[in-house]
């Protein structure tokens, strides 16, 4: 089993490497072949489908670490107004299911969008997440009432025990 671990990261290691070194920068009409996601696939045949998730993430990760430009490929961009990410239209009923969700007071719904930089029209519509937080509307507790029906039971306890002797 860990010769097997062993040799799966090499290989996704060179993969990784060779994907963000030396494959990113073939064009083949108009697109780029992508050697780390073929390796996945053949991981995923040859080993299982959990030993392929397990090997995505691993090569997911090493790939975004491996990425040495300035700003990354990937970019995200917060907004309280969905047309503030680049897109100027909600989708149909969107404004509806979102004003539902978010009905009680102090409600706050922020949007977050993400962009991939490398070749991307930086409108931010790439995945998109409305995210809404409402205030906890928790009720106290009454201690008083708690703490006398704790002690209630532990005097029945005690009268109980002396009653047994």
């Amino acid at each position: 089993m860990t010769v097997d671990v062993l040799k799966t990261g090499a290989i996704l290691f060179a993969a990784v490497v060779l994907q963000s070194t030396i494959v990113s920068s073939i064009e083949i009409a108009g697109g780029t072949p992508d050697l780390l996601l073929v390796t996945l696939v053949a991981i995923s045949l040859l080993r299982g489908a959990i030993w392929g998730a397990a090997a995505g993430f691993v090569a997911g990760l090493l790939f975004d670490t491996a990425n040495l430009a300035s700003d990354g490929f990937y970019h995200a961009n917060v907004a309280s107004n969905y047309a503030d990410l680049g897109i100027f239209e909600e989708p149909a009923g969107l404004d509806a299911l979102i004003s539902s969700l978010s009905s009680g007071p102090g409600a706050l719904v922020r949007y977050i969008g993400f962009e991939d930089r490398l070749h991307g029209d930086y409108d931010y519509n790439d995945f998109l997440f409305a995210v809404i937080s409402t205030p906890s509307r928790s009720n106290p507790v009454p201690e008083p009432a708690t703490l006398a029906l704790l002690g209630a039971g532990l005097l029945g306890l005690r009268f109980r025990k002396r009653r047994r002797a």
